[in-house]
């Protein structure tokens, strides 16, 4: 029972609730069950842990497993929802408690009560901010966020009257004949002084000049009910709101990124095996969410990262020092989607080898006078390789190349399957080539250096720049290409990003289970694996000897400038520290994913390079 209460269900060790002998059985039946969770089950045709405290009527139970983040709408292999399970055992209040949780796709902050005024208001829209806030249930503890449209409007002759409303999106009643006009398809618009006080984080903003000209609310609320009714996976909050502000924005300041990408894409995939994420519910049922502003959030990542977790940053690192990386970081961001576009005209796309079934790397080779830039797309969390990219990853065994240092098996063994081939074909006698890439695509490009510079070791005018990127080498300092690495390569790292960590520093690697398995074990699963599935030994042993190859650049985006470190000694420490509380904070998924985020290390590394690139 202490296991349960401090590991699976958090909060309920603080309350320390009284339980009834007959719910101490249920919750050591379900501790005993192999793969027993909070909504596994309906993989494995067994009851959940929610089921089994519904048909014993334990109402306490129930409110603790929902704000755990059990899935209320989960069937058992019955077919029964935790609701008719507690129906079928004549538990009344359980039943009652269960049917009034609202499902988190249902999140709102506004009433949706200015649609009138909205419709008959024709001004201008002159200025858009996009803000998120955290959802609860198993959504929020995975990272997930509600995003909202706040929209201003004015007019030419009273610039300064100005009202500004609210649009989001939200899940509504399955029958859409019962719906109201003003609701339809899930789109609310609301009074932004209602609802000011509970928005959390801003996203992005247009401001005057960046705004296109005509735009107008009854145009945005007709495009925003066009794109259809709510799908958690397609067509949910965040879609709504990319729609709306790109249709808001000039062209050079169009958002081609939004919030919980990767989270909607798995809540596709685990709805394709019959896990309805969107299920996860909140006790309350009313639409506000209080919760304090914080700072800006333009860039695309909290603010509240760096205030919460201060990086020891010394910028000795000018403008001048950045060369290449302003564009690579720029290609490192347009190669997961180059089909939206938004490349400068400076930069020239040559080639473009999307993923196949057979070869999962995804690559481009762009011009820029004389340079040829090759760049590698990294894990895409919202993308539909995103299975296999995270396979790739986890083969952290060193595999011997023929160049004779040992590197990253899963890595070399994808580049292996026809884009390293292309890539050495592509680049012939290029003078200038830069090889470049964010996470998994900063591995790749550091691999397929080495194998050009084994085959050409006299190679000249060969760089590495890569953002986020893991180690992927173990040092050799008897190897002609790893000291030709060493001279070529330069690593950008978001202060306390997770990834430039692994895989051979403990304290993160520690990390990893916690990462993967609390906001699963803790949200959504009493037992998602077995206990000691992971073997931490194992995994520690596996990345012992890895290191990066080349200098350091560590950023922090309030600074303007970067602090270069050329030496091991003298960034091994700052990889191998991790801040205190890290990684036992309750939004742990957000700060990986907030620290690692390619928009940010865009916007951070286009800023430090200023017009040095």
């Amino acid at each position: 029972m202490r296991v349960f209460r401090q590991h699976i269900v958090p909060g309920l060790a603080a309350e320390e609730p009284t339980l009834r002998a007959d719910t101490k059985g249920i919750l050591l039946g379900v501790l005993q069950t192999p793969a027993s969770s909070l909504w596994l089950p309906s993989l494995l045709n067994e009851s959940s842990a929610l089921h089994r405290a519904a048909e014993a009527g334990d109402l306490e139970l129930c409110r603790a497993l929902v704000r755990a983040g059990a899935l209320v709408g989960l069937a058992d292999g019955s077919g029964r929802s935790p609701e008719a399970c507690a129906r079928a055992h004549g538990r009344g209040d359980v039943a009652a408690f269960l049917r009034g949780c609202v499902p988190v796709t249902a999140t709102r902050v506004g009433a949706g009560d200015a649609f009138q005024a909205a419709m008959d208001d024709r001004r201008s829209v002159g200025r858009v901010e996009w803000y998120t806030m955290p959802l609860e249930g198993v959504a929020g503890r995975l990272g997930g966020r509600h995003s909202l449209l706040a929209i201003a409007v004015s007019s030419q002759e009273e610039p300064s009257n100005q009202h500004v409303y609210v649009v989001e999106k939200a899940s509504g009643a399955r029958d859409a004949a019962a719906v109201p006009e003003q609701f339809r398809h899930g789109v609310y618009i609301s009074h932004w002084d209602d609802v000011k006080g509970h928005v959390d984080s801003r996203y992005a903003a247009l401001s005057d000049g960046q705004v296109r000209p005509g735009v107008t609310m009854p145009s945005l609320r007709e495009l925003a009910v066009r794109k259809g009714p709510y799908e958690v996976g397609a067509n949910n909050c965040h879609h709504m709101a990319q729609d709306l502000f790109n249709a808001c924005a000039r062209d050079a300041h169009q958002q081609n990124s939004r919030p919980n990408s990767g989270l909607s894409r798995w809540a596709w995939i685990l709805g394709k095996c019959g896990i309805d994420i969107a299920e996860s519910r909140c006790q309350e049922s009313g639409s506000r969410c209080p919760v304090a502003p914080s700072l800006d959030m333009q860039s695309g990542s909290p603010s509240h990262l760096y205030d919460a977790c201060p990086f020891p940053l010394e910028g000795n690192c000018p403008a001048e020092e950045h060369r290449d990386a302003k564009d690579a970081a720029l290609l490192s961001d347009w190669i997961y989607s180059p089909e939206l576009g938004g490349l400068p005209e400076r930069l020239r796309v040559e080639e473009l080898h999307r993923s196949t079934a057979t070869d999962p790397v995804q690559w481009a080779s762009v011009r820029k006078g004389e340079t040829c830039y090759v760049v590698f797309r990294g894990t895409d969390l919202g993308g539909g390789d995103v299975l296999r990219d995270l396979l790739v990853d986890a083969c952290v065994m060193p595999l011997q190349t023929p160049s004779g240092l040992h590197v990253h098996s899963g890595m070399w063994t994808a580049l292996c399957q026809g884009a390293l081939r292309a890539v050495t074909s592509r680049l012939g006698a290029a003078a200038e080539v830069v090889l470049c890439g964010h996470s998994l695509g900063g591995g790749y490009a550091v691999l397929a250096a080495g194998e050009l510079l084994h085959r050409e070791p006299g190679r000249r005018g060969l760089r590495v720049v890569t953002f986020g990127a893991p180690q992927v080498v173990r040092p050799d300092g008897g190897s002609a290409v790893w000291r030709a690495l060493r001279s070529r390569a330069r690593h950008y790292v978001n202060a306390w990003d997770m990834v430039p960590r692994l895989p051979s520093c403990r304290a993160w690697i520690e990390t990893l289970p916690k990462l993967i398995y609390r906001p699963l074990s803790a949200s959504c699963a009493v037992r998602w694996v077995p206990s000691g599935a992971v073997d931490l030994e194992r995994l520690v042993a596996a990345g012992r000897g890895y290191d990066h190859t080349g200098a350091l650049v560590f950023l922090v985006r309030a600074a303007s400038r970067g602090m270069l470190l050329e030496e091991p000694a003298a960034w091994r420490p700052l990889l191998d520290e991790q801040p205190a509380g890290f990684s036992e904070h309750r939004r742990l998924q957000e700060r990986v994913l907030g620290f690692h985020s390619r928009a940010e290390y865009r916007d951070i590394v286009v800023k430090v390079a200023g017009s040095g690139s």
